[in-house]
């Protein structure tokens, strides 16, 4: 459970950064919602990882690029089903939130708040599991 709220932690953090790329970009620099998810992901990833293994999974002795490629990967499978939840339902968010008396902007951030929390459950998964666990020699040794 501590782990999970290491993790959290710098979750809040990443999808601050997140969060505050991808807003900065849709409202100022008019990119895409979707474009804009990515690249605000690649600023909160490179965070994450950063602090994740000095952190969250310090404990857990691993080889860098081991933990980085895994890392890596599980999370350009979180990017990828977040962004394509993003592109799917852009429209119908600006939508709501038009008939709702607001902005497109608005729905696309609300939007973003939405993916983040499941992104955040399926990234803790995959690290916690996969990317992060040692190799099973290590394993046998810390016990």
């Amino acid at each position: 459970m501590r782990r999970f709220v290491r993790f959290s932690a710098v979750g809040a953090l990443n999808t601050t950064v997140t969060y505050l790329t991808f807003t900065a970009l849709v409202l100022w620099g008019r990119l895409a919602p979707s474009a804009a998810h990515a690249i605000g992901w690649i600023a909160g990833f490179l965070n994450s990882y950063a602090l994740n293994r000095r952190f969250t999974f310090a404990d857990r002795s691993l080889l860098a690029s081991r933990a980085f490629s895994r890392f890596l990967a599980s999370n350009l499978l979180v990017l990828g089903a977040s962004t394509a939840c993003v592109a799917a339902f852009a429209s119908p968010a600006a939508a709501l939130a038009q008939r709702l008396g607001s902005t497109s902007d608005a729905g696309y951030a609300v939007l973003e708040a939405v993916v983040l929390v499941p992104a955040l459950a399926l990234n803790f998964l995959l690290a916690d599991r996969w990317a992060f666990r040692p190799a099973a020699k290590d394993r046998a040794v810390s016990r």
